[in-house]
């Protein structure tokens, strides 16, 4: 609070006290008194209003700072309330007041948020296990029945199975935390495990597997870092090329250990590099005719690392390649934890 506002505020009062003081004066002339009083007078009425304009400001320039900073270093705005303390002047109690009103209001708002994006996610997730059981059924038939009609129809079955576990992770990712077990894992498992998952879309393409130095110990949810590494294989087949190659190579490091999961298909620019990993960013390689890219999938690999503790990070070239590297952290990461 500064004292110029402060001052420019209380105008009205300084001016009607001069002018009381001016009317005094005025009057006090038809009246055999020495200069000296009339002096004295004025003096004693603009030093008390000092004094008192100076305590007043105090005051209020005390609670008001102790507020702004109480606001300033609160993330959840709305909290503010809880650390401030009452005031002592009628314009901070009343702003307490409103403060206490709304800071419950919004209490309640976010809670009843709260509710319902728990409701929604267990909906999904119900969802979810429903639908698997129709898509597994027809799997069943079309498996059951073998034939080109069949077989499109089987691909396309593996699309929407896919489709629906993107729809489970996605609403599972927002409380990773209530569903994850972090434990030692060996990586070329792990490789492999995922490059076994996509294997019918990998030959289909005729890929190259080269897997190197991944016979490595991880710190990690194994479901999630499956469901990751599905997410680039995935990109990697949609994104391929001629003579499709897909290589896997681990490293130690100062970060912890890296995972480099590198293609040679069509790239990414350099523009558009560093937004990958937003939410519903596509890029002008998942808006070409018959793409299925929705711009989800590596949005949901970034959340999910970021909730397991785990980096991951993007180099491309246009026309070379794209290469993810996921790095997972030191067991002494967990330790602190």
């Amino acid at each position: 609070m500064k004292l110029k506002k402060y001052l420019g505020d209380n105008i009205p009062l300084i001016l009607l006290i001069s002018f009381g003081i001016c009317c005094v004066e005025i009057l006090l002339l038809h009246y055999d008194i020495g200069i000296w009083m009339r002096i004295l007078l004025p003096v004693i009425i603009l030093s008390c209003l000092s004094a008192a304009l100076g305590f007043d400001y105090y005051r209020r320039s005390h609670y008001y700072n102790s507020l702004l900073a109480s606001l300033d270093a609160l993330e959840d705005k709305y909290l503010v309330h809880a650390l401030i303390h009452e005031g002592e002047f009628t314009d901070a109690k009343l702003l307490d007041e409103i403060l206490y009103t709304t800071g419950k209001s919004m209490t309640e708002n976010v809670g009843r948020a709260r509710k319902e994006q728990e409701e929604y996610k267990e909906y999904m997730e119900l969802w979810v296990h429903d639908i698997k059981l129709p898509i597994a059924a027809a799997k069943l038939v079309a498996e059951n029945n073998p034939g080109p009609v069949s077989e499109s129809m089987d691909e396309e079955l593996d699309k929407i199975d896919a489709m629906t576990e993107n729809v489970l992770y996605y609403a599972r990712s927002e409380c990773v935390e209530k569903d994850y077990i972090i434990r030692r894992c060996n990586l070329k498992e792990l490789v492999g495990a995922s490059v076994r998952a996509n294997k019918k879309y990998l030959i289909r393409s005729h890929f190259s597997i080269n897997i190197r130095n991944c016979d490595i110990q991880v710190l990690t949810d194994p479901k999630w870092a499956s469901f990751i590494l599905n997410q680039i294989i995935s990109n990697s087949i949609k994104y391929s090329s001629s003579k499709p190659s897909l290589t896997f190579s681990a490293s130690k490091g100062k970060e912890g250990i890296s995972l480099s999961v590198s293609d040679n298909g069509i790239g990414i620019s350099a523009d558009e590099l560093g937004r990958i990993f937003e939410k519903g960013f596509t890029g002008s390689g998942g808006r070409n005719e018959g793409s299925r890219s929705t711009g989800i999938g590596l949005y949901l690999c970034r959340k999910l690392c970021g909730k397991l503790g785990m980096g991951i990070r993007a180099s491309s070239e246009p026309g070379k390649g794209t290469e993810i590297t996921i790095v997972f952290p030191k067991e002494s990461f967990f330790m602190q934890e």
